[in-house]
């Protein structure tokens, strides 16, 4: 198991609410399996001190629990909580079919006893008493609440599906409809060109307005193909898009220049966040351009003797350099 960072390690405080705020690849993910993990393991955290004892009956049905009775801890005298008592939320069924897998190997890993030299991938714990307990845990994690936003809600609102809708759709948007799904609603956009148009496309608000920032957009951007792929990048990342809004906002308060996000903002609230990224670069790039450019002035001054001036000739148009090529 690789070692967790400093800023790894403090997502691991079972008693307080964190945000994990970080790029891709840099083990969020690791930090919320191992989060779910001590929340089982540790006895005494803020949900088991605060919160009520659940009720937790043994299941019924062979092979709901894997590991006999006697083998493994009862499930009223475990002592952290159990997979059905800790709800991880996911974006996408892809994220929480990954958070589940990485939940499952770190559950395997665990050993009840002191880890012996063939055995490379077990972790000792002392808080398990059986190594039954780890069979437990295994069964009850397939049926733990991992799972999306919706199919969450889904599970919470089935007692009182009547109070919500007599004909509710279970219907879910599988992800490789999704891009087509945006493309056409990009379409859809670059097609309206009045404000019928935006009615029959469903605007609710001014479409004067979406018309001339959809074409300022383009304008800037270099025309509607490279507008609609900066685009559709941007709905493909909408949480990053959402903290930089965030973000932006925020220093706008700390360098006193109020932005609600209604307009554009001050382009000194850009340049101080590009600059905090990159201004270390800048330096030497700098003094590489000024090396090069006094390499350049040498040369010139000591071989401008053979330099010479091309004439403009303002009455030559392409065909007449064309002939002159010829």
């Amino acid at each position: 198991m690789i070692p967790f960072n400093r800023s790894q390690r403090l997502g691991l405080n079972l008693d307080q609410h964190i945000a994990l705020d970080a790029g891709a690849g840099t083990g969020k993910t690791t930090v919320m399996a191992e989060r779910y993990v001590q929340h089982l393991l540790s006895s005494e955290q803020r949900a088991t001190c605060v919160l009520p004892a659940p009720l937790r009956n043994e299941p019924y049905g062979a092979g709901r629990v894997k590991a006999a009775k006697k083998d493994r801890t009862p499930l009223n005298e475990w002592k952290g909580l159990l997979p059905q008592e800790i709800v991880a939320i996911t974006f996408t069924r892809k994220a929480a079919a990954e958070l589940r897998s990485r939940i499952r190997s770190r559950i395997q890993s665990l050993r009840a006893e002191p880890v012996k030299k063939t055995d490379r991938l077990g972790i000792h714990d002392p808080r398990l008493r059986h190594q039954g307990d780890v069979s437990m845990l295994m069964s009850l994690l397939e049926a733990a609440p991992i799972s999306t936003i919706d199919s969450f809600l889904g599970e919470v609102l089935a007692p009182h599906i009547d109070l919500v809708a007599l004909h509710l759709s279970r219907d879910q948007l599988p992800d490789e409809q999704a891009p087509l799904l945006r493309t056409q609603a990009l379409n859809a956009a670059w097609r309206i060109r009045n404000a019928r148009d935006g009615f029959e496309a469903g605007l609710t608000k001014s479409c004067e307005e979406f018309i001339e920032a959809r074409n300022r957009l383009a304008i800037r951007l270099g025309g509607q193909s490279s507008a609609q792929t900066v685009l559709t990048g941007l709905l493909e990342s909408s949480l990053f898009v959402e903290e930089s809004k965030r973000r932006l906002r925020a220093r706008s308060i700390r360098n006193e220049l109020p932005w609600d996000g209604s307009l554009p903002p001050d382009y000194l609230l850009i340049e101080d966040m590009i600059l905090e990224r990159c201004g270390h670069l800048i330096d030497g790039v700098v003094e590489d351009a000024y090396e090069y450019l006094n390499q350049w002035v040498d040369v010139f001054t000591r071989d401008g003797r053979h330099a010479f001036f091309v004439q403009n000739d303002s009455n030559g148009n392409r065909y007449t350099r064309f002939n002159q090529l010829a």
